[in-house]
């Protein structure tokens, strides 16, 4: 089976330690690839006292700080090398990637100028096209825009930008699926989805793109008051597409918070993450909660397996 790639993320974040959990819980030590520095383990090992697993490790030569907690632009150009590093062999083998979170402060701040981890992997790809999704047990949420303001997201539910996006969602969904059926829930943008109107127009645009890709025998469905759509979600391959942001992950992450994997679609290799960040208010205490990794890494074998 396929090597799975773990990047450093921020080395004074939480992911290495909660990398150290995982890894003793579930026995990866012959799977597991980890991008960075084995100095970082062992840090975080000696210094918690969690017992070093026996796994590969692709050392990567750049300066860091190993100070859990703060926030040093050292890390910021550490991290992005570590991303770069496992985008080079993952391209080359094929091999899943799972990043741990890194700190977009110091990330921009080392002159790296995106938003996140899915900005940067889009550049180094040089993939057309990239959207978020996030995988739980009810339900999988993808997202139409991300981190834009609120008062933005209404200048991009254009019939055209939706056609694209749940296009792209439904390719691309079905292709991680290896296939399998799935169905695409599309959720209105204002409350109520618009009550026809009396709440707002863009529901009437958004209803128009799901027409047209219903022409295309395209198993989309919608549109859909966001407030009553989620409960109703029974599984992994129910996509509910969102408008923004809050709207699809203030679901996701209350009702799977330790079961919420972040995927991005449109990469030429597997990608997921945990759905939380660095933390650095606990990093190096000892008591961050390695549940989430422990599913992403769980997620990953089956998507490896051909499970899911």
């Amino acid at each position: 089976m396929k090597r799975i790639l773990i990047t450093c993320g921020d080395p004074n974040g939480i992911g290495i330690e909660i990398l150290l959990k995982a890894a003793n819980i579930i026995d990866l030590k012959d799977r597991i690839v980890f991008v960075g520095k084995r100095e970082i383990l062992s840090f975080y090992s000696k210094k918690l006292g969690i017992p070093l697993p026996s796994i590969e490790v692709v050392e990567v030569e750049s300066d860091f700080s190993l100070n859990p907690g703060k926030i040093e632009k050292i890390n910021g150009k550490f991290s992005a090398l570590c991303i770069e590093k496992a985008v080079e062999i993952a391209r080359k083998d094929h091999y899943p990637i799972v990043t741990l979170p890194i700190c977009k402060e110091n990330f921009r701040a080392s002159g790296y100028d995106f938003e996140g981890h899915t900005d940067f992997l889009k550049y180094l790809t040089g993939s057309k096209k990239t959207m978020m999704m996030f995988l739980s047990p009810s339900f999988s949420v993808v997202l139409h825009t991300v981190h834009i303001p609120l008062n933005k997201v209404p200048l991009h539910v254009s019939k055209d930008e939706l056609i694209d996006g749940i296009q792209f969602a439904y390719n691309h969904t079905k292709k991680l699926f290896t296939g399998k059926d799935v169905d695409i829930y599309v959720c209105g943008l204002n409350p109520h989805a618009g009550e026809n109107g009396y709440i707002g127009k863009e529901d009437f645009t958004i209803k128009e793109a799901v027409s047209y890709l219903q022409g295309k025998h395209l198993p989309v469905k919608g549109v859909f008051p966001a407030d009553t759509l989620f409960f109703r979600m029974t599984g992994e391959r129910n996509i509910v597409y969102a408008m923004y942001h809050d709207q699809g992950l203030v679901a996701v992450k209350t009702k799977h918070p330790e079961e919420c994997v972040n995927i991005t679609l449109g990469l030429p290799f597997l990608r997921l993450s945990v759905s939380h960040g660095t933390a650095f208010d606990i990093a190096g205490k000892g008591v961050a909660n390695y549940n989430n990794l422990l599913y992403v890494l769980n997620t990953t074998i089956r998507f490896l397996k051909g499970e899911i």
